[in-house]
């Protein structure tokens, strides 16, 4: 599997699983594959050579080259990528002997599975009539004398072919006479659904709506992503503009709207496009003025010091200072 592959396989599931924020995984996402590409090239040239080196052994290989341990969105991410170069697998599926028997009333066909070959007769749970164990009839059939199974020599096939003759006979008129009682018995509505139809209805339902909020749910977050990516820039103002401290070429910057809402995104030095834009709220923390995303469960938050730098911080204190660009 290659990496494009992989990397649009999680984007599609992140999208689809109908997160508050999709964007915190999106952007955990791509600051993982830049360490990838800038330190272990040839993870992303060839991801099967992951499978050679244990999970929690690129969990730390990461963090080091990082400088911090990862947050919860990036150690998710690597889950997802593990996922998809090695599934897990299934346990071997256990084959359970079983032979089919027909109820002679309703023609409903029942499984019998090898604990209930030594029955004598059970239950029809379609039309509730009492039927006889075909697997037991059939071995009271081979006890028979051969000659009624049709085991029999020249000699007796004058007698054998009319005993046959009988059988068929009988076989018909019984068949007459059950049809006749079934149909006296059960009379069934046509208009009437039976219990089987109506529940196969009400899971045909079930997986429609299913279905449709899943359509409802992956709509209602592309629709959240155009709005944030046709966002007029002239409605904006730009706080400020810093370089990464750890990763070459990634740039972030703060917008301020006229609400005084603010909105941090990520980009790329010699490129125009900003993405993964969250909505940042500003706070005061111990006295100062601070940035914090509105997410709970975001643990970043920012604040710009004297000289304009941005610095960062998460619920165990300063990570890293991000120079001011302009």
């Amino acid at each position: 599997m290659k990496w494009q592959e992989i990397k649009e396989s999680i984007i599609d599931d992140l999208s689809s699983r109908g997160l508050k924020d999709p964007s915190i995984r999106l952007k955990a996402l791509e600051k993982i594959e830049m360490i990838l590409r800038q330190n272990f090239p040839s993870y992303i040239e060839n991801p099967d050579q992951l499978k050679e080196i244990e999970r929690e052994e690129l969990k730390w290989k990461i963090a080091e080259k990082k400088g911090r341990d990862l947050n919860s969105a990036e150690k998710s991410i690597i889950n997802e990528i593990y996922y998809r170069i090695s599934p897990p697998q299934l346990p071997p599926m256990h084959r359970e002997k079983y032979r089919m028997c027909i109820c002679p009333y309703c023609f409903i066909s029942h499984k019998l599975t090898e604990n209930l070959w030594s029955c004598d007769s059970f239950t029809c749970l379609q039309c509730g009539n009492t039927i006889p164990n075909s697997v037991k009839e059939q071995e009271r059939l081979d006890k028979m004398p051969s000659i009624i199974r049709g085991d029999y020599s020249k000699g007796d096939i004058g007698c054998a072919t009319m005993l046959k003759i009988l059988i068929i006979v009988t076989s018909i008129i019984m068949s007459i006479i059950l049809l006749f009682t079934c149909y006296n018995n059960t009379n069934p509505n046509p208009n009437e659904m039976t219990l089987a139809e109506l529940q196969k209805e009400r899971e045909k339902e079930a997986r429609e709506k299913a279905k449709l909020n899943m359509e409802l749910e992956i709509k209602a977050t592309k629709m959240m992503m155009e709005k944030f990516n046709k966002v007029e820039q002239k409605k904006f103002v730009v706080v400020g503009v810093w370089a990464d401290d750890f990763t070459t070429g990634l740039l972030w910057r703060i917008l301020k709207d006229d609400k005084e809402k603010y909105i941090l995104e990520m980009g790329e030095v010699g490129s125009s496009m900003w993405k993964h834009p969250h909505k940042l709220v500003k706070t005061k923390k111990n006295g100062q003025i601070v940035y914090k995303d509105v997410e709970e469960d975001c643990e970043e938050y920012y604040r710009i010091d004297s000289n304009g730098n941005l610095l960062v911080y998460d619920n165990y204190g300063y990570i890293a200072t991000y120079k001011k660009v302009k």
